[in-house]
């Protein structure tokens, strides 16, 4: 059980890493072109659903009996991931509130 557990914490770690990455490039096309903005969109919304299957993965080896390690599993990988994004969100709002004024 704990050796699913640490895989688990091993992959959302890196879909984490994939998801910023991710979101530097949704940045990038929010600057940029429709096409790019779309891809890179798409492409965090996989990233999304990779992390969410993992998480659910860890969360069910901990079994039914652990129902409060099984939440701090997910709350603590959507805190990480959270806390990780917040500058991407942020510059992505900047971003279009200048674009909406200056494009």
């Amino acid at each position: 059980m704990l050796n699913a557990v640490n895989l688990c914490r091993d992959v959302v770690l890196k879909t984490a890493k994939d998801l910023v990455d991710n979101a530097k490039a949704l940045v990038a096309g929010a600057a940029s072109n429709q096409e790019q903005l779309m891809s890179a969109a798409n492409t965090v919304s996989e990233t999304i659903t990779r992390m969410a299957s993992c998480v659910k993965l860890g969360a069910a080896s901990l079994g039914s009996h652990q129902p409060d390690a099984q939440v701090t599993l997910v709350v603590i990988s959507l805190a990480g991931v959270t806390f990780s994004l917040c500058p991407y969100v942020r510059a992505t709002q900047v971003n279009s509130a200048w674009l909406s004024v200056h494009g």
